[in-house]
């Protein structure tokens, strides 16, 4: 009986190809059951583990403490002297007399460009294109430009004199005071201030 049975099934077996698909997968799957491969990294034919995101880590930082010493060496003393440091600004009081030799022309400290604009000293250095000597403003450097600015004229004579108290400006008008106003906000937006304009008496 049971050879007749299992005849019948070697039959039906070898004549119906999904069988062996089925019998391939089944024989498939008892072998990875029965003989479960070892867990981990083939070797390669160099005889090493392929690379992974843990060896390339290990070598990146290998890597970067042998360079390390390299990239310190780099920077030599003559390298450090290159290096240029903010410019200390130091601010102080500014007479007129103070102020005069600011002018940007030959012997200018430090060949600097100093106005006074209400009361404030402002470095305009940056702007000696229009302070400098040969600039359309270049009469104001050096001096007190409060006036001039608040009455749109760049003449000589409208400068105060040296060794005379500071312009009040108590005879603008509200025109000129607004003027005046608008100058001081863009030279305190564009140049830093050094300083402030003092009296002599009061220096």
């Amino acid at each position: 009986m049971i050879q007749e049975v299992f005849g019948r099934f070697l039959h039906d077996f070898k004549d119906n190809p999904i069988n062996w698909v089925l019998a391939a997968a089944l024989i498939y799957m008892v072998q990875a059951i029965l003989f479960p491969s070892v867990r981990g990294a083939p070797a390669t034919e160099t005889g090493t583990a392929p690379e992974t995101s843990d060896t390339r880590a290990a070598d990146q930082a290998s890597s970067s403490k042998k360079a390390s010493p390299a990239a310190s060496s780099s920077v030599t003393p003559a390298s450090r002297d290159k290096i240029k440091h903010p410019e200390t600004v130091v601010f102080k009081e500014y007479t007129m007399r103070e102020l005069l030799p600011y002018n940007g022309a030959d012997g200018s400290p430090n060949g600097k460009i100093y106005m006074a604009v209400s009361g404030k000293v402002f470095d305009v250095s940056r702007g000696a294109n229009f302070y400098g000597p040969q600039g359309p403003y270049g009469n104001f450097a050096g001096q007190d430009a409060s006036r001039g600015l608040a009455k749109g004229t760049f003449e000589k004579d409208i400068l105060p004199d040296v060794g005379k108290p500071i312009d009040t400006l108590e005879d603008l008008n509200a025109e000129e005071r607004d003027a005046l106003k608008d100058w001081e906000s863009l030279f305190v937006s564009k140049y830093p201030q050094v300083g402030v304009l003092v009296n002599e008496k009061d220096a």
